[in-house]
């Protein structure tokens, strides 16, 4: 019988760790060092954007060096056409079969996209390839500056996804790796690093002082 209660016992405490670990990103993984970074533009997308990821990226991230590649057509295979979406999920499929294992990409492209069971999503990212739609970034935008801000922290959250910091379900609205389910939503959320997450990417040499 004890060894029932251990059982239990260890489930439980595997339970609490996995949601504290879903809402408020606790520390479970190595911090990777990104050193450079290929950004892609896919598809029709305006000129600019392209070179503000590029200039956000820069200000946040100033150790990476920076690529930026030419433009590049959307997969007809991403496409839903019921939808007029394109798959997320498929475009990084697409991204990493023209990348190494070791190479980091971020695509930028002014489609809209959506995820199995998401009716749109700001960006994906798995492992070290990522996507960022300005689709989204750009509705009911007042200015620039407003849109400069939707890029930047997707983009923050993305990179920290990246190099191995924990994506929040909840937690402090001021958190950049909170998660986001709409415009309203990014909006009302801060661009901080949260917890020793600042910490985690100075020690990993990621940030700079």
């Amino acid at each position: 019988m004890k060894y029932i209660y251990i059982i239990l016992a260890a489930g439980l405490l595997a339970g609490i760790l996995a949601g504290l670990f879903l809402a408020f990103g606790l520390p479970f993984s190595q911090i990777k060092n990104i050193q450079t970074l290929r950004i892609v533009s896919m598809g029709e997308r305006p000129t600019g954007d392209a070179e503000s990821l590029k200039r956000v990226i820069s200000e946040e991230f100033p150790k990476i060096k920076l690529s930026v590649d030419k433009s590049v057509d959307m997969p007809s295979i991403a496409l839903n056409k019921d939808r007029s979406q394109y798959n997320a999920d498929t475009l990084l499929q697409e991204l990493n079969k023209g990348s190494n294992q070791y190479e980091y990409v971020i695509a930028i492209t002014s489609e809209p996209l959506f995820s199995p069971g998401l009716n749109f999503v700001f960006s994906a990212v798995r492992d070290n390839i990522g996507v960022i739609t300005t689709d989204y970034l750009a509705t009911n935008v007042k200015s620039e500056e407003q849109f400069e801000e939707r890029l930047r922290k997707v983009v923050k959250r993305m990179l920290g996804t990246m190099v191995g910091l924990h994506p929040r379900l909840t937690g402090d609205l001021k958190c950049v790796m909170r998660f986001s389910n709409s415009l309203d939503e990014l909006d009302a959320k801060g661009l901080e690093w949260c917890g020793n997450e600042k910490e985690r990417l100075l020690k990993a040499q990621i940030l700079s002082q």
